[in-house]
């Protein structure tokens, strides 16, 4: 019974060593053996560790949902375009490409709601109602 208990209170502490390990993101094999042949030391150091100096997790970005066949068939035919919008005071301005377009966008110099204008057009459009103005210009994509 006394060998018994000799090997199963290491390995007790050597589970509880490589989960709370596991919790706070550190290497879980190297502390569980730190567990079994120090025991309660081992232990009592993993705690002050995770106290004292806690492992931050990896974050990571969520990934990119990838570009729809639309989106990309739409860039292509947006993009071989002359574009021209109209500023504040209505003045006309382009030809832009379709990219410098995107460009003014993102630096805020043009808004969702300037008109904008390509030959395929008949008369001008808010860019907000553009086909695919939300996955083109806003998503970044």
């Amino acid at each position: 019974m006394e060998k018994f208990l000799t090997i199963l209170f290491p390995m007790i502490v050597s589970i509880i060593s490589y989960r709370l390990a596991k919790k706070n993101n550190r290497n879980k094999t190297l502390w569980a053996i730190n567990g079994f042949l120090f025991g309660i030391f081992a232990l009592t150091l993993l705690w002050i560790l995770n106290k004292y100096y806690p492992k931050k997790k990896l974050e990571l970005d969520p990934p990119k949902e990838p570009i729809s066949n639309q989106t990309l068939s739409l860039l292509d035919e947006y993009n071989n375009k002359f574009w021209y919008y109209l500023d504040n005071t209505n003045n006309q301005l382009g030809p832009f490409s379709f990219d410098a377009i995107k460009s003014f966008f993102h630096e805020k110099k043009i808004h969702s709601n300037t008109h904008v204008w390509n030959e395929d057009f008949s008369d001008w459009i808010k860019l907000e109602t553009l086909n695919g103005f939300k996955n083109i210009l806003i998503d970044k994509s």
